[in-house]
């Protein structure tokens, strides 16, 4: 396995000055170690007129900063200042650097850091060639979210600085022609990409963006989605996209920033529908997270136990495959205990 010592890049607003120099210190000790290369945060004018005393702190600390006038129009959910800090600083970097881009109000056990830069082939193995490949290697992602395809965590994420481009765009479109659904600032980010090679992803765009997360009739949309084929096939898809493109993994205690950060694993020796259920939710507002590889490796496989969504999840993918790109392909999967974190 080789290392690729990581660039670390912090994006947005200063938040949580106590929180965040622990962070640079943590990586600071990483960069003696070689795991690490250099940090740099991006950051708006007002936020460093606001903490002086932070922006001459992480100076010291050899932090490499760069700031920018406010941006005038933020969007929903804040998504254009994301994207422009997040696309100012891979500006800075080679496409071919190793990133962990985060935000300063966010904690990640270093032991994580330590150990993707010690096994970059964790993020190299198993990225489908040929058609439909986006990434050139995967990207490590705390969790997604099970119901609403794409809906992938976004508070941080490593991966080369040529893949993290490709999450970066400023089509409004998605808030304009599509119905807004709970999560819109991350599904917007990550069904991008792959919406450049196929449709197949329209259907959730104008049919499947609103999950009921947040609103009193939560499960019973969920009971209406898992039995919609059309649904089915393409959550199907949008699975096969995650494990052919990502890696998931986040055990409880690993990140610090909110309440969802922590939680457990979906149960592995229970059918798919078991997942689905309100005792699995991580929040109030109904969230089914998945924070492993397992679950989802063993769900495309066909290895939990059987039950009847499992059934027609099953041939809800087979349809899918008939599209013939690589990420549907039964080989696009990788062996679920190549974790590393």
């Amino acid at each position: 396995m080789t290392a690729t010592p990581l660039i670390i890049l912090v994006t947005g607003m200063l938040r949580t000055p106590e929180l965040l120099l622990r962070s640079v210190a943590s990586w600071n000790e990483l960069r003696v170690r070689g795991a690490v290369d250099r940090v740099l945060m991006v950051t708006w004018t007002s936020e460093a007129d606001r903490e002086p005393s932070l922006v001459r702190a992480l100076e010291h600390a050899g932090v490499e900063l760069t700031i920018r006038p406010d941006p005038a129009v933020r969007g929903i959910g804040n998504v254009w200042p994301q994207m422009l800090a997040m696309e100012i600083g891979l500006d800075r970097l080679p496409e071919n650097a190793l990133v962990f881009k985060t935000r300063a109000d966010l904690w990640l056990d270093p032991a994580v850091l330590q150990s993707i830069a010690s096994s970059s082939d964790y993020l190299s193995a198993g990225v489908p060639p040929g058609a439909g490949r986006v990434f050139d290697h995967r990207v490590w992602v705390p969790w997604f979210e099970l119901t609403t395809p794409f809906y992938l965590s976004d508070e941080c994420f490593i991966g080369r600085a040529s893949d993290l481009r490709k999450l970066i765009n400023y089509d409004e479109s998605y808030s304009l022609r599509y119905p807004v659904g709970c999560g819109i600032t991350h599904y917007r980010r990550f069904v991008h990409p792959f919406r450049e090679i196929t449709d197949r992803f329209e259907p959730f765009l104008t049919k499947f963006t609103q999950t009921g997360l947040g609103e009193s009739n939560r499960w019973e949309r969920v009971e209406q989605l898992l039995a919609n084929d059309a649904y089915l096939e393409t959550l199907a898809s949008a699975y096969a996209v995650y494990a052919s493109h990502f890696r998931f993994n986040s055990p409880d205690g690993l990140i610090e920033f909110r309440d969802w950060s922590s939680g457990t694993p979906q149960p592995l020796d229970a059918p798919m529908a078991a997942s689905f259920k309100p005792s699995q939710a991580g929040l109030a507002h109904g969230h089914l997270f998945c924070r492993h590889d397992r679950w989802l490796h063993r769900l495309l496989a066909g290895h939990l136990p059987p039950d009847h969504l499992g059934d027609r999840f099953a041939r809800a993918l087979e349809a899918a495959r008939s599209s013939g790109l690589g990420w549907i392909s039964p080989v696009a999967t990788l062996d679920a205990g190549a974790a590393v974190v």
